[in-house]
């Protein structure tokens, strides 16, 4: 196996954008006709070890919890000792959303470093993340970076104010928590709602502390820096 299924099922199969509400998310799920493709997550730890494109963006809310867990006094002295600042390029096959264009997207953030020496050069790199146990555990589960509590969804908001989740096709994961299903798991769904909206949420919150810069969108990159960090009484 080379690629996970969802990559199989966009490359080989007439797909529709097959819709499911759970309170005020709607699940955009593939169906060929036969199989709703649904994702449950095996506890593998493959998505934590040497993917091509590992890198932990952090939200706001990401520092906070982790600079309290990993015993920080505050959210600066955790970014320095913890964190990189850089730039990463999403290319545009990472998003052939079903029911959605594909997008090519530069931004600029702080990465939780996966292991100790990360900089700038490596973040796109893959590694395995430090916070990885023997047995292929998180060691910090209860405060993993956003990034990873939403894999493999994005969500996006539309203009009445609900929520819509999609898969990220990531082609060149071997992810397996894949499996087409002939009915929709709406149980499945449910317990991705919290995470995913609190995710969403917390993003929006980062991008306006400018802690997470969008510096280019189908475009030339736009010029950015790291910003001064002043938010340890937050």
């Amino acid at each position: 196996m080379n690629s996970n299924l969802l990559t199989e099922w966009l490359k080989s199969k007439t797909l529709t954008d097959e819709q499911a509400r759970v309170g005020n998310m709607i699940f955009h799920i593939p169906h060929d006709g036969e199989s709703y493709l649904m994702f449950k997550c095996r506890r593998c730890g493959f998505c934590c070890s040497n993917q091509k494109q590992g890198a932990l963006l952090l939200t706001l809310g990401d520092m906070k919890r982790l600079a309290k867990a990993l015993n920080y006094s505050g959210i600066k002295g955790f970014v320095d000792a913890e964190c990189v600042w850089a730039e990463v390029t999403e290319p545009k096959e990472v998003y052939p959303l079903i029911g959605l264009p594909p997008v090519k997207v530069k931004y600029a953030g702080y990465f939780l470093k996966r292991f100790e020496g990360e900089n700038e050069q490596t973040i796109e790199e893959p590694h395995r993340c430090r916070f990885l146990t023997a047995e292929n555990l998180c060691s910090i589960y209860d405060v993993r970076p956003v990034v990873c509590r939403k894999f493999p969804y994005t969500v996006l908001m539309d203009d009445v104010g609900v929520y819509h989740a999609y898969y990220v096709d990531v082609p060149w994961s071997l992810c397996p928590g894949y499996r087409g299903k002939k009915h929709l798991k709406l149980k499945w769904l449910a317990g991705w709602v919290e995470n995913l909206t609190q995710g969403y949420q917390e993003a929006v919150e980062t991008v306006k502390n400018n802690l997470i810069q969008i510096t280019s969108l189908e475009e030339e990159p736009k010029p950015f820096s790291a910003p001064r960090l002043e938010l340890t009484s937050r």
